[in-house]
């Protein structure tokens, strides 16, 4: 008998059932080691475990709302306002000769169907010549009209009177083209060029013309 009970012994210790292995703790375990702990301890283990499921549930909502929640349509560029194509013409011209300086008069007219911003109007002279004194917004000794506007902008029909104030710097400077350069706000090109006198044969210089008359 005592050979029977020595085998079944080490049958057990080979299924993990002999004496040197610990028993599995038994249901409600758990529970008592809780209630065993201190109130401090608990109240603060609760806590903890509280902030933990919250974080893990607001975790878990923002993840779902992500997913969920349409991406933003991107919002239209707003359309730039196109640039107004400037329409101007020179009217009214003429010209006065004293003590050598030229005046060349003219008005500036908006001939298209937008209003223009005026910000400046200088002399454009491609051939030279001509010594550039002042360009005053009036009409000078020989024009006429009424003043232009006061803030720059030249409705559809309306005019800017200008004065070009030249010296020659030749006796007969009949070839010379006379032009305007009027620089523009919001328009396209930003500065348009205005021919004002295709050339200044119209103009008597002193001697100019016994010159012309010499064979």
């Amino acid at each position: 008998m005592g050979q029977v009970e020595d085998e079944a012994g080490s049958d057990r210790e080979e299924l993990g059932q002999g004496p040197e292995r610990e028993d599995p703790p038994r249901p409600g375990w758990a529970l008592r080691r809780w209630w065993s702990l201190r109130p401090v301890t608990r109240t603060t283990l609760s806590v903890l475990a509280g902030v933990a499921v919250g974080a893990v549930a607001v975790v878990g909502v923002q993840d779902m709302s992500r997913h969920q929640r349409p991406s933003p349509s991107p919002h239209p560029s707003p359309v730039d306002t196109l640039p107004v194509s400037a329409l101007l013409v020179a009217e009214g011209v003429c010209t006065h000769l004293q003590d050598q300086v030229l005046e060349v008069s003219f008005r500036v007219t908006n001939a298209g169907q937008r209003p223009v911003d005026v910000v400046g109007v200088r002399p454009d002279l491609p051939l030279g010549m001509l010594l550039i004194i002042r360009t005053d917004l009036d009409d000078g000794t020989c024009g006429s009209g009424p003043p232009g506007p006061t803030d720059g902008t030249l409705a559809p029909g309306q005019s800017q009177p200008v004065t070009f104030r030249l010296l020659p710097l030749e006796s007969c400077p009949q070839p010379a083209p006379v032009a305007a350069a009027v620089d523009l706000a919001h328009s396209s090109p930003a500065t348009v060029s205005v021919p004002v006198l295709v050339d200044l044969s119209s103009v008597d210089f002193p001697g100019c013309a016994t010159q012309a008359a010499q064979p």
